[in-house]
């Protein structure tokens, strides 16, 4: 049994990683010429105050779910704009509430804390101080705790039902999940909850640990797919009275359950050479967002924040359309599910600069060089045409012909070698992946918030 569990081991490091960039193969990829990058400095839309964001706000604020995305997890620019964009949403379009890449239970003393709930923390910096997992740059900085400070004011002068939420929707989170969601069920139904509670024992030993997961699923020692199943159709068959008894007791017992779920199913398929694994979080990430959206009523509209893999449409990237196993992520499942006309893409990218992320999975941050985007990609093409902070709208892109052909687009991830820096492109239909485009050529590092 040695040979399968050096397998799995290595999988799980890869698989688990917060982004996995996938060497995708280009097909009918194209380098684009001297005369596309001049048609493309001719629709660019500059911005350089929040005022310039006005043309985004009204393409994009009437859709029931915006898509915030990012060209790495170690970039000020990016975080500082969508929080831009995010209070404009707010302010302007009624949005209800912000989804995130990170862990629901993470974010719960953040929302508590935005909300003025019992027992919320005394500060933003307070609630970013518990979120204790690795990669903490990511949400521990300061412009996450300028946001929250400006939440917890904007929701101070709104009424109880009209208080924006913030929430996570990962699944790395799942054994604190296990331990939550019973006490979430034993608020509705404590009839139930001794039931629901054994049926998430099998998986409790090994949520927080994928290797042995998938060791002793591999030795045929355990598979917690059937009991976890079991706990998640405890609460769909009572779904209706759990709801009207205890809306916000329903939200997280679901949602805590369903992050152990589709946690199981992720750490199950590391072992296939395909894309399931990843389209395990995937679905937790569109599932959660369709949850909030069912809780904050008919009219609900969310925000999500999450890599540009994640967020931009995976039926428009270099996927072989004749896999068994096709790439999944959000923005593909929002748009199928609430139609195009209701979601709005906004993907990010750079040409140049520095990032923080790690050499390896759960390693130290480094602040490293971003180093100029290779010859023909998306990122070089802008850069050449003279482009320093713009905005591109899909529609204007096509009519200038931008319709037919992948282009490579830079995408780094948590983890990042930029000495080896060609496996992070992913070729890309541009105005199909996206509604819109926001270029920065050159970008600073994200520190931390106690280096901050």
């Amino acid at each position: 049994m040695k040979r399968p569990v050096r397998l799995t081991f290595r999988l799980t490091r890869i698989v688990t990683a917060a982004i996995m960039i996938c060497a995708l193969p280009a097909y009918g990829q194209t380098t684009p010429t001297k005369g596309a990058a001049e048609e493309l400095a001719s629709i660019a839309r500059p911005v350089e105050t929040t005022s310039d964001l006005n043309p985004f706000v009204e393409k994009a604020g009437e859709r029931r779910l915006v898509l915030l995305g990012e060209a790495t997890h170690g970039t000020i620019e990016f975080y500082q704009w969508r929080a831009e964009i995010t209070k404009r949403l707010i302010k302007e379009k009624n949005v209800s509430f912000i989804a995130v890449e990170g862990d629901w239970n993470a974010f719960v003393p953040a929302n508590r804390y935005i909300k003025d709930l019992p027992d919320a923390p005394e500060s933003a910096a307070e609630a970013l101080e518990r979120m204790e997992r690795w990669p903490d740059w990511m949400w521990q900085n300061a412009v996450i705790k300028d946001l929250l400070e400006w939440l917890r004011a904007y929701n101070d002068e709104m009424g109880e039902g009209r208080k924006v939420g913030i929430y996570g929707m990962d699944i790395y989170g799942a054994a604190a999940s296990l331990e939550k969601a019973p006490g979430y069920l034993e608020e509705i139904d404590p009839d139930l909850a001794g039931d629901f509670e054994a049926a998430l024992d099998c998986f409790t030993p090994y949520a927080g640990n994928p290797r042995n997961y998938i060791t002793a699923m591999t030795q045929g020692r355990v598979d917690c797919s059937g009991d976890l199943s079991r706990a998640l159709g405890m609460l769909t068959e009572n779904r209706d009275a759990f709801r009207e008894k205890d809306p916000k007791a329903w939200l997280h017992a679901k949602q805590n359950t369903a992050v152990a779920f589709r946690a199981e199913k992720h750490y199950r398929m590391m072992t296939n050479r395909d894309f399931s694994s990843w389209n395990a979080r995937a679905r937790n990430f569109y599932e959660t967002i369709e949850r909030l959206m069912e809780y904050y009523g008919n009219d609900a509209r969310g925000i999500a924040w999450a890599h540009n893999t994640h967020v931009g449409d995976a039926r428009a990237t270099g996927t072989d359309p004749a896999s068994d196993t096709v790439m999944e992520n959000i923005g593909m499942h929002a748009r199928k599910a609430m139609g195009r006309e209701n979601v709005f893409i906004l993907g990010f990218g750079t040409h140049r600069g520095t990032v923080s992320a790690a050499r390896v999975w759960e390693g130290s941050r480094e602040e490293m060089t971003v180093p100029e985007a290779a010859p023909g990609s998306l990122e070089d093409v802008l850069n050449r045409a003279g482009i320093r902070l713009a905005l591109f709208f899909s529609d204007e892109i096509q009519v200038i012909g931008f319709t037919g052909d992948h282009i490579d687009h830079r995408a780094i991830g948590v983890t990042y070698d930029p000495e080896n820096e060609r496996g992070n492109y992913v070729p890309t239909l541009w105005p199909e992946r996206y509604d819109a485009f926001f270029f920065i050529d050159s970008t600073r590092a994200l520190a931390p918030l106690n280096q901050n």
